[in-house]
C-alpha cells in the first residue's frame, strides 16, 4: 500500500468514525452543559478541527516567539517544566484550571 493510498484510506475511515460518533458527542455535550459546580455551569469547547490547521500553525508560531526552545514533542507538564520563558509567560498571562474535560 502506498503512502498516498494509506492516507486516503485513513482520512475516509476517520470521517466515517467522526460521523458515527457525532450523536454520542452531542448527547454527552448536552449532559455536561447541564452540570454545575458551585452554581456555575460547565462550559464545552469545540475541538480544533481539520479546517483550523492554519490556526494551529499560527498558534505554534506564536508559542515559538514566547519560547524558542519549545518542540512539538513538549506535550506534557514534565517536558515544559524547565522552559523558563514559557513558565514566566504562563504565570503572567494564563490562568490554571483544575477541571478540564475533552471529548474527541
Amino acid at each position: 500500500m502506498s503512502l498516498r493510498t494509506a492516507t486516503a484510506w485513513f482520512n475516509s475511515e476517520s470521517q466515517v468514525a467522526k460521523k458515527s460518533l457525532q450523536a454520542m458527542i452531542s448527547l454527552l455535550s448536552d449532559i455536561v452543559r447541564r452540570l454545575e459546580l458551585k452554581k456555575k455551569k460547565f462550559e464545552m469547547f469545540e475541538r480544533a478541527s481539520d479546517a483550523s490547521d492554519d490556526d494551529i500553525l499560527n498558534f505554534w508560531e506564536v508559542l515559538q516567539t514566547v519560547d524558542s526552545t519549545l518542540t512539538r514533542d513538549d506535550t506534557t507538564k514534565k517536558n515544559i517544566k524547565n522552559k523558563d520563558d514559557l513558565k514566566s509567560f504562563f504565570d503572567h498571562c494564563c490562568q490554571a484550571r483544575h477541571y478540564s474535560f475533552s471529548i474527541n
